[in-house]
Formats: structure tokens, C-alpha cells, sequence
């Protein structure tokens, strides 16, 4: 924006005009962005180069952990190894590992908290997901 002054005398009345030139407009392809703009922008890259690349994670193989489920039926060796593979504190197989499949079975969830506080909701769960696939088979 430039300006241009020009100043008048006449009997001691000073006169000032300022003129001004009309600002350009400035094509959209200097004009910067703004940081919304920029974040959108790096929004729609990501999208659009995640649908196309399509990253794979890996899934975890199912197949290299053994199969241990218990029924009524299993024995105290059944249960600890059971309990084992599940994952459970050493506390816990120690406590419920010396009790049959139809014991571990007929315990309730306050009964499991009591006997391991730390892992009782858990042991529960877990043999609530037994028993539905008890009822399942047969």
C-alpha cells in the first residue's frame, strides 16, 4: 500500500491528501495457509494414504498356546494346569489348584474373592466362559 501526500499552502490553511492505491488481490496459491487449513490438509494425506496403504498388524497366533479347558470332570492336576495357562498369580493356582473341575464350578464370585482377592473376578469370568462352552457341547 503506497501512499502519496501532497500538501497545499494558501494563506496559511494547509491542505493534506492521501491517495491511495486499491489492494491487490492475492491468488490463492501464494497466499499462505492457515494453520486450520494445514491441519485439515494433513488430516485428508493421512486418511487418504491409510486407505491406501492399508497397514497389517500382525494377529497374534492362537495356535502355539495349548488348549487347556476344564469340565466337571477335571481333576485337581487338571484344574492347576488350567489356571496356569490362564495366567493366574501363583497365590491363586496354589489356592483353587487342589479342588476338582465340579468344586472350582460351584464356587460363586464373592466365594472366589474371598478365597483370592486379587484374582477372584477374574477366576470367576473365566469359569463362567467354561461352563458356556460346557453347555455348548452338550
Amino acid at each position: 500500500m503506497s501512499r502519496h501526500n501532497s500538501t497545499t499552502s494558501s494563506e496559511g490553511n494547509v491542505t493534506m491528501r492521501e491517495h491511495s492505491q486499491p489492494q491487490q488481490a492475492v491468488p490463492a496459491t501464494v497466499r499462505r495457509k492457515s494453520n486450520m487449513e494445514e491441519v485439515q490438509d494433513e488430516l485428508m494425506h493421512r486418511l487418504t494414504l491409510g486407505r491406501s496403504a492399508q497397514k497389517k498388524f500382525p494377529v497374534p497366533c492362537r495356535g502355539k498356546q495349548p488348549t487347556v479347558s476344564i469340565t466337571y470332570d477335571s481333576s485337581p492336576d487338571d484344574v492347576r494346569s488350567w489356571l496356569e495357562t490362564k495366567g493366574f498369580s501363583p497365590v491363586t493356582i496354589s489356592s483353587l489348584g487342589v479342588l476338582t473341575g465340579a468344586q472350582l464350578f460351584s464356587l460363586n464370585k464373592e466365594e472366589l474373592r474371598t478365597v483370592c482377592p486379587d484374582d477372584g473376578a477374574r477366576v470367576y469370568s473365566q469359569v463362567m466362559v467354561q461352563k458356556a462352552a460346557l453347555e455348548v457341547f452338550f
